[in-house]
């Protein structure tokens, strides 16, 4: 599993209070792995630093690849088959970005999901770059929907299109209410 960074803060809290009970944090972080099995490495040492993009485990991927195998074997080749097929080529070292671009495409063909075609920009856009991949999100009819908005942000930051991806950020914005994904954009309009 890859680390993801983040700005911390530190320093002394100076509120003191005197009483007796219990202090609960406000907010509080839950930590969960997108995906589970059995751990076959762990790569690193308690205490250790780790940085973003380190691995910090390995998880067995032989029941995955194996469920994989026998829904193909048994000839499925619906949603669910797919979306399997790409989870277990996300999780690869490398990523097979390419074979991802050709399962959304059928996944596309099948569902005729716009969210799925913006899925698919962003692995066309590793494998044929993000000029390809714009064509495909300024496509879409998702002008309500904030991820098309970052994704045609980070495509256009990518590009060099500096004003165009920072009003693409700002929609991007109005459209998000979660607190952490807001500050993750604002971020990003901040670096450009």
């Amino acid at each position: 599993m890859p680390v993801v960074a983040a700005a911390v803060k530190s320093g002394n809290v100076p509120i003191y209070l005197r009483g007796i009970g219990s202090v609960d944090a406000w907010n509080t972080v839950v930590v969960r792995s997108q995906i589970q099995g059995p751990l076959i490495r762990i790569a690193f040492k308690e205490g250790q630093m780790v940085h973003k993009g380190d691995l910090l485990a390995e998880i067995d991927p032989r029941p995955y690849q194996a469920q994989l195998d026998q829904a193909i074997a048994l000839q499925g080749r619906g949603p669910y088959v797919l979306q399997a097929a790409i989870a277990s080529l996300q999780a690869g070292d490398p990523i097979d970005w390419a074979e991802i671009a050709a399962l959304y495409a059928e996944l596309a063909r099948m569902t005729r999901s716009s969210v799925v075609e913006l899925n698919r920009a962003v692995a066309v856009a590793e494998v044929e770059g993000p000029e390809a991949a714009l064509e495909i999100v300024d496509a879409l009819a998702l002008d309500d929907y904030q991820y098309l908005h970052s994704t045609r942000a980070d495509l256009l930051r990518r590009l060099g299109r500096t004003a165009e991806a920072r009003a693409a950020y700002q929609r991007a914005l109005e459209l998000t209410r979660s607190g952490p994904e807001r500050r993750f954009i604002e971020r990003r309009i901040e670096e450009l």
